[in-house]
């Protein structure tokens, strides 16, 4: 989820997708095979104690992990660094030349600068979102996200998703991160986890910790797994959530999430 104005563009949701890799458990949640099981299922304790503590544990994770990692999701992906200066004062001096030259990074730190500096700043070295949309129009994948993001503040969802998209597809794991979350918030399930999945498999936490709520409900080893290579990246909440799905889970599932957690690793 991005940072936008209040009043939101209504955000389509897109082609509905299957993720190719981690089981695609999050698309068709609840459908089930010609065999009448649920797909994407882990084995599970077939005691009836079993079952109860799963589904128990199951809604306390739930919760747990919507308020945690909607949190995450809520905040704002970081911008590029600009350097060399980061109190921003002299970095038009420093990239001007080189974005009047047509220097993507240029263009794009110069913008940032001059969002931060403001209009007396823009007054003299140009408009902060030119510079922007300049490094977009050269499929600058950091440049195409901000712009993304300025887009939706203003409430033109139509003009930032394929900008989002686009940075997206060029592997930025900021953008994934953000367009699973503008698809989890459109209820496209399988949009939001090939995104994540996207991201968490080049080692994104947040994205690994909310790909772990999608996957949950149907393929618990799969969450386990993900949640437990959030907890190496210190993502908040992810540690805790680890340690209540080990424990709600029997040692089957624990065993495959362990063989997972290898085959996830980035």
């Amino acid at each position: 989820m991005l940072s936008r104005a209040p009043a939101r563009p209504g955000i389509p949701t897109g082609e509905q997708r299957t993720a190719a890799a981690g089981g695609g458990a999050y698309a068709g949640a609840g459908e089930k095979d010609g065999r009448g099981r649920a797909q994407g299922g882990e084995a599970r304790d077939g005691s009836c104690g079993g079952r109860q503590r799963f589904h128990r544990a199951r809604k306390t994770i739930l919760r747990a992990l919507t308020a945690g990692l909607i949190a995450c999701a809520a905040a704002s992906p970081a911008v590029a660094q600009i350097a060399p200066y980061d109190d921003f004062k002299h970095t038009p001096r420093h990239y001007a030349a080189k974005a009047r030259a047509g220097d993507a990074y240029a263009q794009l730190y110069l913008g940032l600068a001059l969002e931060a500096l403001g209009p007396e700043a823009e007054k003299r070295w140009g408009k902060a979102r030119d510079w922007i949309e300049r490094a977009a129009a050269q499929d600058l994948p950091e440049a195409q996200l901000r712009l993304a993001q300025i887009m939706l503040a203003e409430g033109d969802g139509a003009s930032a998703l394929p900008l989002l998209d686009a940075a997206a597809e060029s592997g930025s794991t900021a953008a994934q991160f953000n367009r699973a979350s503008l698809a989890q918030e459109a209820g496209d399930a399988a949009l939001a986890g090939r995104w994540y999945e996207a991201a968490a498999r080049q080692g994104h936490g947040p994205a690994q910790f909310n790909l772990a709520l999608l996957l949950f409900a149907n393929a618990p080893a799969e969450a386990l797994a993900w949640l437990t290579l959030a907890a190496e990246t210190d993502t908040p909440n992810a540690a805790a959530a680890r340690n209540q799905v080990m424990d709600a889970v029997d040692p089957a599932t624990r065993a495959k999430a362990a063989e997972l957690v290898d085959a996830f690793r980035p």
